[in-house]
């Protein structure tokens, strides 16, 4: 069996499930975000290989449909044209391709069934689909059982006052570059002062621990250490379950403070307007800084704000994820599942 990450159309990863499935051999996509049609459509917006405007774009998107993507009124091709036509030709194309992972592998292993009803909604076959749990739910499950100790030791190695609110901040990275007018920064350097300076104007009303996004080096944000705020590099699953209030811009790791019960503030401070969290009513989404500034103040200074979007937050949890330490068990299965279906079917090319 094949297990991977993604199914995305301009990686060998659609390659090796179609040809694996030609071997006999069945794939799993165990994905690491959530699919999103406008996520690769803002990212290429703007670049010339992307646009659909020459006669090689123009033919292909005609002859097939599926490679378009209209944004603000601008026609997107998914790969440059060229592409498009030589994965067609060679067999190796998507149902869908702008839709993340929308391809033959076998099984994809989700987290919960919200992203389930969102594969739905995304056209996947619910035979495809199978519920077994995020691959960090040890982690998170391990982090809630023994919240207050492992609560009051953060407090004690980051020098908390252990009575404030704790806020985890999922930092954003650096996604500046080519035309970026619709971002409300000029820099990341602008960006990253104006969500520091909205943390340290809380004072001495609650603690901010920052976790630097991956693709952000720790030594980037480490100056902005304050008496309130701190810098952790502590696995964001480890984290979130431990703090009173989780702040990120468009992350996938919102999904895991929605099923840890913990309210979010999802200040979009790129101004992507994906809509993978509409509708939950424990986050409160945000894209101007003084928006950010404003719901910030309010869930440090008004209880009953806070404890209203908790409540909220732990209304929807469970269909948001599975907090238990089974996932192996469940994932086992998935696999026993796949490779019988494989062995009762075999398919070769």
């Amino acid at each position: 069996m094949i297990i991977l990450v993604e199914d995305n159309v301009e990686t060998l990863s659609t390659t090796i499930i179609n040809e694996g499935l030609r071997q006999g051999v069945p794939s799993v996509i165990v994905p690491f975000t959530i699919p999103n049609p406008m996520e690769p459509a803002q990212f290429y917006r703007y670049r010339k290989l992307n646009q659909v405007d020459d006669v090689l774009s123009r033919f292909v998107v005609r002859l097939f449909p599926k490679w378009r993507y209209r944004l603000d009124g601008k026609d997107l091709i998914r790969v440059p044209a060229f592409t498009a036509l030589a994965l067609e030709a060679l067999g190796q194309s998507s149902p869908a391709p702008w839709v993340l992972n929308r391809g033959r592998a076998a099984k994809i292993a989700l987290d919960s069934e919200s992203q389930r009803d969102r594969y739905l909604q995304l056209g996947f076959p619910a035979s495809q689909l199978a519920v077994v749990g995020d691959i960090h739910s040890a982690s998170l499950y391990r982090a809630a059982t023994n919240r207050a100790q492992l609560r009051l030791e953060l407090m004690a190695r980051y020098n908390f006052v252990p009575d404030r609110p704790l806020i985890l901040c999922g930092f954003p990275p650096d996604q500046f570059g080519g035309e970026d007018c619709q971002f409300e920064f000029s820099s990341y350097d602008t960006l990253s002062n104006a969500w520091i300076e909205s943390f340290r104007s809380l004072g001495g009303r609650a603690n901010v621990l920052i976790r630097p996004h991956p693709r952000t080096s720790a030594d980037r944000l480490s100056s902005f250490v304050a008496e309130n705020i701190r810098c952790s590099m502590q696995p964001t699953a480890e984290l979130i379950p431990l703090c009173d209030l989780y702040v990120a811009s468009i992350s996938a790791t919102i999904r895991w403070a929605v099923a840890c019960g913990v309210p979010v503030i999802n200040y979009d401070t790129y101004r992507y307007r994906y809509e993978d969290y509409e509708g939950v009513g424990g986050i409160t989404h945000v894209e101007l800084l003084s928006d950010f500034r404003v719901q910030l103040n309010r869930f440090v200074d008004d209880n009953s704000f806070a404890e209203c979007v908790t409540r909220k937050q732990r209304e929807v949890m469970h269909r948001w994820g599975i907090l238990d330490d089974n996932l192996s068990r469940r994932f086992a299965a998935l696999v026993n599942d796949v490779t019988e279906g494989a062995r009762s079917h075999p398919e070769s090319g």
